[in-house]
């Protein structure tokens, strides 16, 4: 049995033809569709790469910052340090003179200490 459509005849083995090949099309639209998501979710997975990429960068750079700020810190630390050990040596020898000198009273000490 034959059929005609527009001025073509089809034959029972071109009309299961016809339906082979439309499963088919089914077929490659469905993978068409996976591959176009899947290069979406590449895409969008390439662009949180480069976002954590540029989050580890600045988080590098405020690790670098806050070691120089550190550093800093501990470099003001000794300074205030070796001028405190001066002073207290000054006022070792302040006192050790006052009482070498039996005179060791509170206007010395307010004398020699302010």
């Amino acid at each position: 049995m034959q059929k005609v459509v527009d001025g073509f005849t089809f034959s029972p083995i071109t009309a299961m033809s016809s339906v082979h090949l439309n499963k088919v099309k089914a077929k490659l639209s469905t993978i068409k569709n996976q591959t176009d998501d899947a290069e979406d979710r590449e895409q969008q997975a390439k662009e949180k790469l480069q976002d954590a990429l540029a989050a580890v960068d600045k988080a590098d750079s405020d690790v670098q910052s806050y070691q120089r700020r550190i550093q800093l810190v501990q470099d003001e630390l000794l300074k205030t340090k070796e001028s405190l050990e001066e002073k207290e040596r000054r006022l070792e020898q302040v006192l050790q003179r006052c009482v070498y000198e039996n005179n060791f009273c509170e206007s010395c000490i307010e004398k020699h200490c302010a």
